[in-house]
């Protein structure tokens, strides 16, 4: 059995688990928790799904900022470019980006596949097919056009860099937004649902019924509870797209 089957009969198990002792807290029927283990079963792969996507999208994003910094100081202190990304191959692990600027070092030296002679710009579109970024285009445009009409590019290059600078401030300022986001999503859900156990405990003894029982807090207690977990789902949804590009 792979890590992959392992972990999902681990979450399914931990699902299973976790319904069972919603069921005990809130005195819920069997149909009841039923109901809320195939929104479970539903909602947690998707939670997990964000979850990888978010941690992927980080991966890419400290990869083409890394890559793009790099570039161009050594741009800067050079003046060619296939010296420039042997420096940035230099950085970066046996991974797909180290592997793609590998790959774009070799048409640029070679040629290999180019149709329309510009073997600079075919080779640099390798990078961009493989991680789209508008940035990284940008700094590419720029680095052709230095190569074929030459003059001052220091200046430039300072504005690029500083640009790249001011774009890892802004991710910042956006990952700790989405970590309050998240605080305040779970505060708010943590809060709602010990309200719902409270409520079946404040009915008066004097009216002789056990709010429990009553198929009105069963549905009621139900749903909110199911909104719970959707809230959580749609807040993964709307915080794991991070928009650096």
């Amino acid at each position: 059995m792979d890590n992959q089957w392992r972990g999902r009969i681990i979450r399914f198990g931990i699902t299973v688990i976790g319904v069972l002792l919603v069921m005990m807290i809130y005195e819920l029927w069997w149909w009841c928790g039923l109901g809320l283990g195939v929104i479970a079963l539903f909602a947690v792969p998707r939670m997990n799904y964000y979850r990888r996507k978010s941690r992927e999208e980080e991966q890419v994003y400290h990869q083409v900022t890394t890559y793009m910094e790099q570039l161009l100081c050594s741009y800067k202190r050079t003046g060619q470019i296939l010296p420039s990304l042997q420096d940035c191959v230099s950085i970066f692990q046996d991974d797909d980006m180290k592997q793609t600027i590998l790959k774009t070092i070799h048409v640029m030296r070679t040629g290999e596949g180019v149709e329309d002679g510009d073997i600079t710009k075919s080779a640099f579109e390798i990078m961009e097919r493989a991680y789209p970024s508008r940035r990284m285009k940008m700094i590419h445009s720029f680095i052709c056009q230095a190569e074929a009409t030459g003059g001052e590019r220091e200046d430039a290059l300072d504005i690029l860099l500083e640009e790249i600078q001011l774009w890892r401030q802004r991710t910042q300022l956006y990952q700790k937004k989405k970590s309050f986001i998240r605080i305040d999503t779970m505060i708010a859900v943590g809060l709602s649902a010990l309200m719902c156990y409270i409520s079946k405990l404040l009915t008066p003894s004097e009216l002789g019924i056990r709010l429990p029982e009553t198929m009105l807090y069963q549905i009621a207690t139900s749903v909110v509870l199911g909104a719970f977990v959707g809230t959580i789902v749609l807040r993964h949804f709307f915080t794991h797209h991070d928009h650096h590009r």
